[in-house]
């Protein structure tokens, strides 16, 4: 793959899920008066962008369903994200060998005995 066409097939990715995550913030705004805030706006943004690298990766080029998997990938950006981190972290310990040490908190004097 070409230097352009990477830079092409990322622009997809993440500008399709972008969509998605827009008609989500759309949504939750007309459904569940979400006040239009253009902080959350970008937020839902930039997160359907990167959903969308994360799942169009895993994503043939001749998928008949991609753009329509991106679009449903970026508006359910929120649950993802959340399989993600909990499911992630799970193969993490289980395949790769990570353990996941319990913290211990300090007490009240700042002392760690």
């Amino acid at each position: 793959m070409d230097k352009h066409s990477a830079v092409t097939e990322l622009a997809v990715n993440g500008g399709v899920a972008s969509f998605g995550a827009i008609a989500n913030y759309l949504y939750a705004h007309l459904t569940q008066k979400v006040p239009l805030s253009w902080l959350r706006f970008t937020t839902n943004l930039m997160l359907g962008f990167f959903i969308g690298q994360v799942v169009g990766e895993f994503l043939p080029d001749d998928f008949a369903y991609r753009d329509g998997t991106l679009l449903v990938a970026g508006f359910s950006v929120y649950p993802l994200l959340q399989i993600l981190e909990l499911k992630g972290a799970e193969l993490a310990t289980k395949h790769l060998g990570f353990t996941s040490r319990p913290v211990t908190p300090k007490r009240k004097g700042g002392a760690d005995t």
